[in-house]
């Protein structure tokens, strides 16, 4: 969360570290508080962090996610995760009986920054031969956004496997040709502002 979107009616404890995943943060205070972790906990945390952090592939993989990865495949007696991150990634790209605005609104969250509105949509793709058809799949639902929102613009977002901006040309030349006037439409080529 930005600073400031979550005002507090009394004093919170806050606890600051650099993690891939919030989950390895998680994890850390029920081991210093000693709370004791069951078996649904464990394979909570545990699917959290192979998420977040891609299988321990994403860059930001810190040591302390990787130890955490660790402790959680003794507690739920996994010896190797990536057979269910394999798994897992598999769903989360089928995009199976999805309509195209569930897919769009799958990752969406809208922002203000300094009187200037905005949404993000990240779009999840398996591979560069998904580009293209994603795209004009989308080209609906960003026009449906067009008419009904009141952002100043969008950001498409294509993330493919191990957080590859999969999306960023075809995916622009696509929007452009719907370009739409009252809504600027802004490719995976502008995420860098977020």
């Amino acid at each position: 969360h930005a600073l400031g979107d979550i005002i507090p009616d009394e004093y919170i404890p806050i606890s600051v570290a650099k993690y891939a995943s919030n989950c390895t943060q998680i994890l850390r205070e029920f081991l210093n508080c000693d709370i004791e972790i069951n078996e649904t906990t464990a394979k909570v945390l545990f699917m959290g962090i192979l998420s977040d952090t891609e299988n321990l592939e994403k860059t930001a993989t810190t040591d302390m996610d990787r130890e955490a990865l660790s402790y959680l495949c003794k507690l739920v007696k996994i010896s190797d995760p990536t057979p269910i991150y394999e798994k897992m990634l598999e769903a989360k790209l089928s995009f199976k009986g999805m309509t195209e605005r569930e897919i769009f609104y799958n990752d969406y969250k809208d922002y203000s920054k300094l009187d200037v509105k905005y949404g993000i949509a990240c779009i999840d793709v398996a591979n560069t031969d998904m580009i293209p058809s994603m795209a004009e799949r989308m080209v609906s639902v960003l026009n449906e956004e067009a008419e009904m929102s009141e952002n100043d613009f969008i950001i498409v977002k294509g993330l493919g496997k191990n957080g590859v901006h999969a999306l960023s040309e075809i995916f622009f030349n696509i929007v452009n040709r719907y370009y739409i006037t009252q809504l600027h439409v802004f490719s995976s080529a502008l995420s860098i502002l977020i």
